[in-house]
């Protein structure tokens, strides 16, 4: 019998007719093979109360199951007495972003009589998932499905949400029970967690998927969907292995369906409930996300491509745009930060008075004395530098007041203080009405367009441009990249004239995990702002910056065949001839073709005809690739050498990672079907290999964080939820029940006493390092002998050369004089001039370092120890009470490891603090202590004029430097800096003790309060579910906690 003629319905879906008209799903009988979803209850008794489970009982750790095959799924279709057999064959995928079950696999349609459906080659290409509803559905006999079709979404920047019934982008055919599951097709998989809200538990993935391989299954070959950023390689370490990812969402599964099992009685409505204090832990171990533990920046001129290289880190297409007329847009720091939620966030932080009175003065200062100065400029870099600085002045103030600014008002005979008062007031005017702290927008564009507008020095009459009032920008989006814990910034460039800006930039890099500066290929050794960064990572000792070379993808063979010669030319010119021969015979056949009289378009001569021309085609494409390759690869190899020569010196150990990215080449194939064609190209622009570099910065972090949620904060939660169980055990007599009060009553009164009494240790950590500071570093300074030192650095720059002299000062001390020649010198005035210093001080700071890691290492051991011998109290109880203190001994174990991990993190972000303060007290960074205090006598030198301001500009270097005062307001910020982070270590050491305590007094409130046993006595048929639940939940953490144990 012949197969039906496909017929297409009102979606556009091909099928074969049948009875029903269109190419409509129906009904999906199981094989025979299927488990009864109602079959026999399960030993505790549950199924009185529960819906039946279409799962298998719960597995033991001895003997796990076997990873087991999905049936088929079989479609029939009928038309005048025949049917069309539909089959999917699936197995789990071991996707680890993927929170829902999905599978991958092959699809076969035919007939009764065995043709090959044609309705084969839609279905290709889709992905299908299982997830549970919200309501689970009747027990039956038979399991009935109804399966969605969904085409493959035409973009996968963003996980699909058509399988949960968000999203516009189509319309969803309604679903039958399947027992609590619905199978759909989706494009692509999904992020969010589905919550379950049904008495079944979780199945826990299988066996066969907790394999220690971080790679994705492959799709099917004739998958036809374009590339997925969510499927992407993962970086090769512990944390983004599939075992560990699925161990992660199944936990996360498990507390939202413990969520609905402590939903299913009202107890959890009474505000005063245990259960609702319960139930709202569990909510939020259901609502578990790594948060964000490290920061990447990238830093770059005006032009290099940083927004176009952020866009395609993001998978957002023109995004981070950058101004048509060439208007710079990046003028303010922005960092880009995930949420889990379809729209897009901004959040803006806006310059305080006190910063904008700072930056309006020095702007106005510059003006004003650019206009009535100017014609004592000697010196023709003086000239540009003071006709910038007025430029700049001019453009930011007619960006922040439009019309009601003029030039003359700045040069008119008022005081520089009158003007800057009067600007201020303006600015307190109009900027509130300019920027809004909170922003949501529905799409990228439209977030894009209002990013565009906060961001650029495009201006209107209608809107004036907000960014001279915003000091930072976060956008909160759902990326693949930050989806993590990874956090993009956006940051101006060094150089920026914007002292401001650059200044916050300096900060920020800091701060930074990781540093990108970003050039473009061709430029890269040249490039001004490279060399800026890396002066910074030399001065501050920071070794965490690597080079991205934009433009990676513009390739010319001419070019490369003159700049390289030898046998790197000779390959550029074999694949060039050999491109260029195929492309002559290609059009050859063409013109045999399009000659051709024989009209049979099905001949056997044109068929091979086509043949030949597709395989010259396909020959064409291999060799473009193989010499676009071969041009990136050698090009980008070369640089790589030279910047590595060119920065060594810079970056401890030499190890310098540079990186290409091509963006254009990124986007040209970005959609391009099917991924598999179009993947090594995607893989040629660069853009992959540092999407997973970054990602592989939050492996450590994550991974720790990641495992104290599965290894103690579960744990903790369902050995409570034990208490409350046993709390209202009936049986207990109350004399028992008073020896188990008096029990946890010692144990609270020696924890209150060792963590939060008088004599507690913790009561003395700031005092104890505020002290050991003082002896160790305070009373060693020597400002006289530091100051003579200084003083007589300043003394030997009067050898210079006037105009460099000039430059030195109005550069801040950094210049380089005759930059490019062979007898290129240098100049960094801040670390000459407190050389003396910084070597005094470095001896005894490295000891001072090691001596504070010790005593914060004694901390942690301190509270592990006090927990720790508060466990014994339980063991040594009397014999009748183990089994009812045991679940307070596991939630103490569990709080234990809580907050000593909670201190460690404490204490490392004071070691990383006291990082920072090195650099801020012993760097010459202009941001840095030093020279914050030589920023004043730097002004009043570079506003020297005229006949003899060489000799006045140095009366100035050398008064300041001379004098006592500058080292001893750098040792006092040095002073006053640390005990701020030695109070704020305390502080924060204590609230994490307080709060761990709270805790543990919640916890043993179960069992000392009769009012939660009155509440777990209240409805036995709620208190059997809980304990059907927490059995079971504990049962499948087993396996969790075994995948956790094998991978860290």
């Amino acid at each position: 019998m012949e197969n039906p003629a496909p017929s297409r319905d009102d979606s556009g879906i091909a099928g074969p007719s049948n009875q029903f008209g269109s190419s409509q799903v129906g009904t999906v009988p199981m094989s025979s093979g299927s488990r009864n979803p109602s079959a026999s209850p399960s030993s505790s008794g549950s199924s009185s109360r529960f819906p039946a489970r279409d799962s298998d009982p719960i597995p033991s750790i001895e003997h796990p199951p076997a990873a087991q095959a999905v049936p088929p799924v079989i479609f029939e279709f009928g038309s005048h007495g025949t049917a069309s057999e539909f089959s999917v064959s699936f197995t789990p995928t071991s996707s680890v972003f993927d929170s829902t079950s999905s599978y991958h696999g092959s699809v076969r349609t035919r007939s009764q009589d065995g043709v090959v459906d044609p309705v084969v080659d839609f279905l290709h290409g889709f992905h299908l998932s299982s997830t549970r509803s919200p309501t689970p559905g009747p027990s039956t006999n038979g399991i009935n499905a109804a399966v969605t079709a969904i085409p493959a979404s035409e973009s996968s920047a963003s996980p699909s949400p058509l399988a949960y019934g968000g999203g516009a982008a189509s319309t969803r055919v309604p679903t039958t029970p399947l027992s609590g599951r619905s199978i759909q097709w989706s494009a692509s998989p999904s992020q969010q967690l589905l919550l379950p809200n049904s008495a079944a538990s979780p199945d826990r993935p299988s066996d066969a998927s907790g394999t220690s391989d971080n790679r994705h299954r492959r799709p099917s070959a004739r998958n036809r969907n374009p590339h997925n950023v969510w499927n992407e390689e993962p970086p090769a370490d512990r944390f983004f292995q599939a075992s560990f990812q699925e161990a992660l969402t199944y936990a996360k599964s498990l507390m939202a369906w413990l969520v609905g099992v402590l939903e299913s009685s009202n107890l959890h409505l009474e505000p005063d409930s245990t259960i609702r204090l319960l139930r709202q832990q569990a909510q939020e171990l259901a609502s578990f996300q790594c948060p964000p533990t490290r920061t990447v920046g990238f830093v770059g001129d005006s032009g290099v491509g940083k927004s176009s290289l952020l866009n395609s880190l993001l998978d957002y297409k023109n995004f981070a745009r950058t101004s048509g007329n060439g208007t710079a847009v990046t003028c303010v720091v922005t960092e880009y930060r995930y949420h889990d939620e379809p729209n897009f966030v901004i959040e803006i932080d806006r310059f305080s008075e006190g910063e904008l009175r700072q930056q309006i003065s020095q702007l106005v200062h510059a003006y004003r004395h650019n206009h009535f100065h100017s014609s004592e400029f000697r010196d023709s870099d003086d000239r540009k530098h003071w006709k910038d600085q007025a430029k700049l002045a001019h453009n930011t103030f007619k960006a922040m007041f439009c019309d009601r600014f003029s030039p003359e008002f700045l040069s008119s005979n008022q005081s520089e203080d009158n003007i800057v008062n009067t600007l201020l007031d303006w600015a307190q005017e109009l900027g509130p009405a300019n920027v809004n702290p909170r922003e949501v927008s529905p799409s990228p564009e439209a977030c894009s367009e209002l990013l565009m507008r906060l961001t650029s020095e495009e201006q209107s009459q209608q809107h004036p441009p907000a960014w001279p009032y915003i000091k930072k920008i976060r956008v909160f989006l759902r990326a693949y990249i930050l989806s993590k814990g990874l956090v993009l910034v956006d940051l101006p460039g060094l150089r920026d004239l914007n002292t401001a800006r650059r200044a916050i930039t300096e900060r920020y890099l800091l701060e930074c995990n990781e540093i990108f500066a970003v050039c473009e290929l061709k430029r890269a050794i040249t490039d001004e702002g490279v060399a800026t960064v890396f002066d910074l990572a030399k001065q501050a000792g920071l070794s965490n910056v690597s080079i991205i070379c934009t433009k990676a993808d513009v390739i010319n063979p001419e070019e490369d065949q003159r700049d390289w010669g030898g046998h790197r030319a000779m390959e550029i010119r074999r694949l060039c001839g050999s491109i260029a021969q195929l492309e002559r015979e290609l059009r050859g056949l063409r013109e045999l073709a399009d000659d051709g009289t024989d009209g049979e378009d099905e001949s056997p001569a044109r068929n091979d005809l086509y043949r030949r021309m597709e395989m010259k085609r396909q020959r064409i494409e291999s060799l473009e690739l193989e010499l676009k390759q071969y041009s990136i690869r050698e090009r980008t190899q070369e640089v790589t050498s030279r910047l590595s020569r060119q920065y060594q010196d810079a970056i401890p150990g030499g190890n310098l990672r540079v990186f290409g990215a091509g963006n254009y080449m990124y986007w040209e194939h970005r959609d391009a079907r099917p991924a598999e064609r179009a993947l090594p190209l995607l893989q040629l622009s660069g853009i992959l290999a540092i999407r997973r570099h970054c990602l592989g910065l939050v492996s450590e972090s994550q991974l720790r964080i990641a495992t104290k949620y599965m290894q103690e904060e579960i744990p903790a939660l369902l050995s409570n939820i034990q208490l409350w169980l046993q709390s209202g055990a009936g049986s207990e007599s109350a004399e028992h029940k008073q020896a188990v009060r008096d029990t946890v009553n010692a144990l609270e009164g020696h924890l209150h006493r060792e963590l939060n009494g008088g004599a507690s240790r913790l009561n003395n950590l700031s005092r104890l390092l505020i002290d050991h500071f003082q002896e160790s570093i305070y009373r060693r300074r020597r400002i006289d002998v530091w100051t003579q030192d200084a003083l007589n650095a300043a003394l030997g720059w009067r050898g210079m050369h006037a105009q460099s002299y000039a430059a030195c000062c109005r550069k801040y001390g950094v210049h380089t004089i005759h930059p490019g020649r062979l007898d290129a010198q240098n100049c960094n005035w801040n670390q000459e001039a407190m050389r003396s210093m910084s070597n005094g001080l470095a001896e005894p700071w490295a000891n001072f370092s090691s001596t504070i890691q010790t005593q914060l290492d004694d901390i942690c051991l301190f509270l592990d120890q006090t927990l720790s011998s508060a466990v014994p109290q339980l063991d040594h109880s009397q014999q009748g009470l183990l089994d009812s203190v045991l679940p307070v001994r596991q939630a103490l174990i569990s709080r234990k490891h809580l907050l000593v991990g909670q201190v460690e993190d404490l204490c490392d972000r004071f070691e990383t603090q006291l990082a920072t303060l090195r650099t801020d007290a012993l760097s010459s960074l202009r941001t840095a202590f030093f020279g914050q205090e030589m920023e004043s006598p730097y002004n009043l030198a570079i506003r020297e004029t005229g006949t003899g301001c060489t000799v006045r500009k140095q009366r100035i270097i050398e008064g300041a430097l001379g004098q006592n005062r500058l080292l001893s307001a750098v040792m006092g910020k040095f002073r006053d800096r640390f005990g701020e982070l030695a109070t704020t270590l305390q502080d924060d050491v204590k609230q994490a003790v307080d709060e761990h305590l709270g805790v543990i007094k919640g916890t043993l409130d179960i069992i000392r309060d009769e009012n939660v046993a009155l509440e777990s006595e209240r409805d036995p048929e709620f208190r059997e579910r809980v304990g059907d639940g927490v059995r079971d939940a504990m049962e499948k953490m087993e396996w969790v906690l075994r995948v956790v144990q094998g991978v860290s």
